[in-house]
Formats: C-alpha cells, sequence, structure tokens
C-alpha cells in the first residue's frame, strides 16, 4: 500500500492525504473486457490506483477521507470535502453537511456547502463563517453556503451531491463558467 498524488502519482509527503494505491497477489488483474478502464487504474508495476483519498494513521493503518473525483482543486489547494464536513459536523446547531466545489472562473473551483440545521436551530451562513473563520485553513472556508431541510439522497441513503451541484450551477447562473475545460 502506498499514498500518491492524484495527479502526478509521485508519493503523498508524510502526514498528507493522497490517492490510496495496492499491488499484490489479492490485487485484481483488470477490468473485464476494458483495457482502456484497466490502463487507467493499473500501471506497469502492477499498482492498482483505488480512486480513494485515504491518511496514514500512526498506528500504519488508512483512514479513508474521500474519493479523488470528490477532490476540489481552488486555485491550486487541493480539498477534501470529507475534512471540511467533518470540521462543519462539530458545529453543535448542524446536524448534516454536504460540501463540494461549484465552478469558478479565477479559481477553477470554489468550496459550496449545503447544511442541514439541527431541530430547532437556526443558523446563518454568516454563523457558520464566524464559525470556521480562523479555526480551518481559509482557502477551505466555502464561499457558497445553502441552509436547507434536507438533502437529497440515494435509496440507500448517500447524499447525491451531483444533484446539488448541478442546481447550484443553475440557481446560480455557472453554466458558462461549468463548460470550461480546465484539464
Amino acid at each position: 500500500m502506498k499514498l500518491v498524488d492524484p495527479a502526478t502519482r509521485a508519493d503523498s509527503p508524510p502526514g498528507e492525504a493522497g490517492e490510496l494505491a495496492a499491488r499484490g497477489h489479492d490485487v485484481m488483474a483488470g477490468y473485464y473486457k476494458n483495457p482502456a478502464a484497466t490502463a487507467r487504474a493499473i500501471d506497469r508495476e502492477g499498482w492498482l490506483y483505488t480512486g480513494d483519498l485515504a491518511r496514514r494513521r500512526d498506528d500504519g493503518n488508512y483512514r479513508i477521507v474521500g474519493r479523488c473525483k470528490e477532490q476540489i482543486n481552488r486555485g491550486g489547494e487541493q480539498i477534501h470535502p470529507a475534512e471540511v464536513e467533518e470540521f462543519l459536523h462539530h458545529h453543535p446547531d448542524v446536524a448534516e453537511v454536504a460540501v463540494l466545489g461549484l465552478p469558478d472562473a479565477k479559481y477553477g473551483e470554489i468550496v459550496a456547502a449545503w447544511i442541514v440545521p439541527r431541530a430547532g436551530a437556526t443558523l446563518s451562513a454568516e454563523a457558520i463563517g464566524a464559525y470556521c473563520k480562523g479555526q480551518i485553513t481559509h482557502f477551505k472556508i466555502f464561499q457558497h453556503v445553502a441552509i436547507v431541510q434536507s438533502l437529497p439522497r440515494t435509496v440507500t441513503g448517500k447524499v447525491r451531491k451531483h444533484v446539488l451541484k448541478d442546481q447550484a450551477i443553475a440557481e446560480l447562473g455557472l453554466g458558462d463558467v461549468a463548460a470550461i475545460q480546465t484539464a
């Protein structure tokens, strides 16, 4: 097992999150009848790049912190939504939260948060922003926030982040920015 930078596949520095890669006898040989997908996921040395972002714990085990596809690239700064979500969950009035990137002409992406307040609690974007200021790195603080009553979910209970993103792009008029090819 190793952690690598998802873009370069160079080893991640100690303590940094990276894409989890695995190699060994128990790793799949490839995707059935799909050599292109196999080439993207498995390199010539047999490393399988899982698409999971993880951190190595002090005990040598790994903690999954998100997915590479969900990673937000704000002006070259890599932000893991799960890390920001975990921080916001510590706010006493937050019941649920979803964080993702929205397209931005200047930074490529900005951080956006959808927050469900606890029953009986009153939340505002300003109060959540003040809670974050000085507690997490400035570039991880959201530029868009929506206080909502619920989050859209799949039948298995997973938050449908693509629905939130599509709605925000339409509501904020970001269609032209979203169409710009950045990579």
